[in-house]
């Protein structure tokens, strides 16, 4: 009798602290819902080599056609917030390093994708959206190093548009939990690579959202295809009403698929009909 009673009361506990590691905040639900229902195109409206990924010109279509926007920030050698997503400069712009290895100045040089379009600031952006579309703002930070939140931060101060932010590292998060508890925040996730930097419980963790117990996200932007399988995430959207945000939508018919389980959509390589799902 008291081993069954203790075997119970071990059960429970591990459930609640379960419960706790996976609760998102609810506080958010009204604001979070100016982002629910809509189309963001990933790095904006894009289409190859012309008009490349995180560039003005894609910006500049997104905004003509009524789309919102999902971009890349990550921060230059002498600290300034730029529009970028790779690790590395050679995909966009052929050459060597990263974007935190050259000053804002030197990165002024390079163009993308072989077009005329140069690697715009967020400073840059921000005037041209000038609130006319919502921004899903990513923030490119390297696990603990969180010194980009508060350059973003400055940067939005003054910015009358609509906008969130959303990082693969719950350190980002709990920055914003911390200093920016007004600011609409969301998870990023994924099925990890195993060759991650992380230890694999770590990355397991992170993908089954496990430390949102430290960033309380507002919302889950997970990878499509495996993020419609996801219990934890079907379990967060049905008990809390956590917004699920799918990336990358590349073609209509993964956009109706997607309809099921998710609550906005980060799309590219194909332009939908409508900016919203509605």
């Amino acid at each position: 009798m008291f081993l069954s009673l203790f075997l119970l009361l071990l059960v429970l506990s591990v459930l609640v602290l379960l419960l706790l590691a996976l609760m998102p905040r609810t506080a958010m639900q009204q604001q979070c819902s100016d982002f629910c229902g809509l189309m963001f195109a990933h790095r904006g409206l894009w289409s190859g080599e012309e008009i490349p990924e995180n560039s003005i010109a894609a910006f500049q279509r997104a905004v003509n056609r009524g789309f919102a926007i999902e971009l890349d920030v990550q921060l230059t050698k002498d600290n300034e917030a730029v529009i970028f997503h790779d690790n590395s400069l050679r995909r966009m712009c052929g050459t060597d390093g990263r974007i935190s290895d050259l000053t804002r100045e030197q990165l002024r040089a390079l163009r993308l994708n072989g077009s005329a379009e140069a690697i715009p600031s967020l400073s840059e952006v921000l005037t041209l959206v000038s609130g006319r579309v919502p921004l899903l703002i990513e923030l490119k930070s390297h696990h603990t190093d969180t010194k980009i939140c508060s350059v973003v931060t400055d940067l939005l101060q003054n910015y009358s548009g609509k906008y969130c932010i959303e990082s693969f590292s719950p350190f980002v998060l709990h920055w914003y939990k911390k200093n920016r508890p007004d600011v609409v925040r969301g998870q990023l996730s994924c099925r990890f690579d195993p060759v991650e930097d992380p230890p694999r419980p770590l990355l397991f963790l992170s993908e089954h959202l496990m430390f949102n117990w430290y960033g309380r996200p507002d919302f889950i932007a997970y990878e499509y295809d495996r993020g419609s399988r996801l219990l934890v995430l079907k379990f967060l959207r049905k008990c809390f009403g956590t917004p699920a945000f799918a990336w990358t939508i590349h073609s209509e018919s993964a956009l109706m698929k997607s309809r099921k389980y998710f609550d906005s959509v980060i799309f590219d390589r194909f332009t939908p009909d409508c900016p919203t799902k509605n």
